[in-house]
């Protein structure tokens, strides 16, 4: 069962350890999966939209929402040596419109792994909400993430991730470095 929790609800550190937690869990999976030894250099970093979810630009933006329906945002297979975690979510709009997200994997969303509602966020005025578990994507799997949408316009809707990868794999600038 998914946890949503509000960002004005947690203070920063404790978004701070939620992150770094995660990050750990990222490195391990990779030294576990032998994409990485226990003695390299693991990146860790926040996800971007083109580089790691093939979105046009490395600017969250959604296509325009359909009114009332389920909208596919990513749909991208994530690269052969990257492990990623969704753990949040951030509606930057001014009016903001989508009640929902979907997380689901495998061609066309052939599996769900989460449904994510946003409207609490809305309702108390924050712009940015996290949930436990998070959802993990494996490396070379299809990433197929939905917004269910109130209005007909594109959104400034930001899925909070982080992507571990091997130092050589790096094609998006560095934001944070650990050794495992």
């Amino acid at each position: 069962m998914q946890s949503f929790i509000l960002a004005r609800e947690r203070d920063a550190s404790k978004i701070t350890q939620y992150a770094e937690l995660l990050g750990k869990m990222l490195a391990k999976r990779i030294v576990d999966e032998g994409i990485a030894t226990a003695n390299a250099e693991i990146v860790l970093r926040e996800g971007l939209p083109l580089t790691d979810y093939g979105l046009a630009t490395e600017i969250w933006v959604t296509p325009a929402q359909v009114n009332g329906a389920w909208t596919t945002y990513v749909n991208a297979a994530l690269g052969q040596r990257r492990y990623s975690a969704h753990y949040g979510i951030s509606n930057l709009s001014a009016n903001p419109g989508i009640s929902a997200v979907r997380y689901q994997v495998g061609a066309n969303g052939a599996n769900t792994m989460a449904v994510i509602p946003c409207e609490a966020m809305y309702a108390e005025l924050v712009i940015s909400a996290y949930f436990t578990p998070p959802v993990f994507y494996k490396p070379g799997e299809q990433v197929f993430i939905q917004t269910y949408g109130n209005f007909a316009q594109t959104e400034r809707f930001v899925l909070r991730s982080l992507v571990a990868e091997p130092s050589g794999n790096v094609s998006a600038p560095r934001l944070e470095t650990r050794m495992v």
